[in-house]
């Protein structure tokens, strides 16, 4: 139960990083709707952030919610919806075919307009835990190495990740992602040359 927003079925993981996350219809989301309309929306902002509190200390991260205030960082709050096919914030249109999950996540209370890596890999994890929101969502197509492929749509397009059941050390679950590097600047530097 949450205060001021009432019972709210969610799912809290930690793997890479403590997770909380819901499904987006709760609040009449859709899973298309891009940052800066999340941006916009204070009532919805404030429930996910009561929400977030309160997982807080259910997950152990704060005493109570008052100490959960001053933890901005986590748990990592989100929500997940189907696939479905929309436009990303390049304009880039990504099918329902190519992905099996939809999610949006915020970070120290702004919507992100990527995927945090570690809530990628805690959503993987929570694909592989029976009766978690993600879980649903994932496809089980084999890679051939143990584990299942699968793809997250996020603002700005798709995650790909593998996760699986690792049991040669007991009954842990691991996640996996590629992470494609993009340029953040380019420039030159000039420097003196001894004796010039």
């Amino acid at each position: 139960m949450v205060p001021g927003v009432g019972l709210v079925p969610v799912s809290m993981i930690d793997a890479a990083n403590c997770l909380r996350f819901c499904a987006g219809q709760r609040f009449g989301l859709t899973g298309r709707e891009l940052p800066a309309a999340l941006d916009q929306d204070a009532a919805l902002l404030d429930k996910l952030q009561r929400i977030r509190r309160t997982a807080s200390v259910a997950m152990g991260i704060a005493c109570d919610e008052e100490e959960a205030r001053s933890i901005a960082g986590v748990p990592i709050i989100g929500f997940v919806a189907p696939p479905m096919d929309a436009p990303t914030l390049s304009g880039e249109a990504i099918t329902a075919d190519q992905v099996d999950l939809t999610a949006r996540f915020l970070s120290n209370g702004q919507p992100h307009r990527a995927l945090p890596l570690t809530a990628s890999l805690c959503t993987g994890v929570a694909a592989r835990i029976s009766g978690t929101l993600g879980q649903p969502g994932i496809g089980a197509e084999r890679d051939g190495v143990g584990t299942d492929r699968h793809a997250i749509r996020y603002s700005d397009g798709r995650c790909r990740g593998h996760s699986g059941i690792v049991t040669a050390f007991g009954p842990p679950i691991v996640a996996r992602f590629n992470r494609t590097a993009r340029r953040l600047f380019d420039g030159r530097v000039y420097a003196p040359v001894a004796g010039r």
